[in-house]
């Protein structure tokens, strides 16, 4: 079983190719067996897969075809160390290590540079959006010999912090805002880290704390995958990852201290899979706000937390709000939370998964997974 804090630098990393496993194919491989600890429900059924799709450069999106390869046999979940998609200072076309010099470098740079913030350089960017041009790759070293990543900081509340452009790539880098412990809901302007814009965007092997909105706010295809994304905890908004539109891919990452980890709010769904959720959340872990959004994939991800940070309540590890369009279809996940999904939903109950504002289950499938803090099968729950 992980340690409390959750391991984000896996071991035996593989090339992405080889990472994700197809939902048959696990089905396959569990033969449809109910073993103990694993939960089976179901409204209006379905199956469907999920595959990303790009270009492997240093800019756009990595390759992620769906496939039969095991999950579980090498991603390093949170990036850092072993992750291996890292852009080197070789790479860069500028490098900054001061504010203006980022001004610059960002003023000028055109579809295919590499503007790269060098690995010891913390860059205070103050309270004004910053716009990462079209095709535009910012980086800096994380995980390069243990590197922790150039950290690009702010004390003020920008809305955002970054605009990121269309077929950009933001890799490599620390990301923070100024709360990093719960707060209370307030009146006044909140942030956000990264606002995605437009399409074809990847965001990955990034650390990104501290934002009273969200962290990280993707557009419709955005590929969000292998980032440490925590102590994002106001309460009433604390995103991770917080979707308004689209059906972004949200994989391999590292969550822990948000309000909500992964939320969506509006006519939106999501793909979250492989996923390593720490112990620490102010609220219900991964979330769909009403109407129910579109089509949420919820799949081999780890969940462990069982209180919330502020009064010790049993936070829900999945909640729905209302009926999605299509469906909501959680399985191979391994929660630690031990109270399996009731006959009914009973709102709010501290349950595993829950459908709110509804009375019954609709558009809402589970199948397929663990319960409680003994170690399920490799199959099930986030690559370890």
């Amino acid at each position: 079983m992980p340690e409390p804090n959750g391991d984000r630098n896996r071991t035996a990393p593989t090339t992405q190719t080889d990472l994700p496993v197809s939902r048959r194919r696990c089905l396959e491989l569990t033969g449809l067996m109910l073993m103990s600890g694993v939960g089976v429900g179901a409204a209006s059924a379905r199956d469907s897969e999920s595959a990303a799709e790009a270009d492997d450069d240093v800019t756009g999106r990595a390759s992620e075809p769906a496939g039969d390869g095991d999950a579980n046999d090498a991603p390093v979940v949170g990036g850092g160390t072993g992750y291996e998609r890292t852009v080197g200072p070789d790479q860069a076309d500028v490098t900054v290590g001061t504010r203006s010099e980022l001004q610059d470098a960002l003023g000028s740079a055109s579809s295919g540079d590499v503007v790269y913030v060098a690995g010891d350089a913390t860059i205070d960017m103050g309270g004004a959006e910053w716009s990462i041009p079209e095709g535009v790759t910012l980086a800096s070293d994380r995980g390069i010999d243990g590197a922790p990543g150039g950290h690009l900081q702010t004390t003020d509340l920008p809305w955002p912090m970054f605009v990121v452009r269309a077929n950009a790539r933001v890799t490599g880098l620390r990301v923070s805002g100024q709360y990093d412990e719960y707060v209370d809901l307030t009146d006044g302007p909140v942030s956000i880290g990264l606002q995605v814009a437009d399409s074809g965007v990847e965001i990955d092997n990034n650390e990104v704390f501290g934002f009273s909105h969200a962290a990280i706010r993707p557009f419709t295809d955005t590929h969000v995958h292998h980032n440490d994304v925590h102590h994002n905890p106001m309460d009433g908004l604390g995103y991770g990852v917080s979707v308004t539109r689209g059906q972004p891919l949200i994989e391999y990452n590292y969550f822990n201290y948000n309000r909500h980890s992964v939320a969506g709010s509006g006519n939106c769904g999501y793909t979250a899979r492989y996923n390593h959720f720490g112990p620490e959340t102010v609220d219900h872990v991964i979330d769909q706000h009403e109407p129910g959004g579109t089509t949420m994939e919820i799949h081999h991800n780890t969940v462990e937390a069982v209180a919330h940070v502020q009064d010790g309540g049993e936070p829900e590890a999945v909640a729905i709000r209302g009926t999605p369009d299509d469906v909501a279809d959680v399985h191979h996940n391994w929660f630690y939370n031990a109270d399996e999904p009731k006959s009914t939903p009973a709102d709010w109950d501290g349950s595993a998964i829950t459908q709110v504002n509804t009375g019954d289950w609709a558009n809402v499938e589970y199948e397929a997974n663990h319960y409680g803090t003994d170690e399920p099968a490799d199959d099930v729950g986030c690559p370890r």
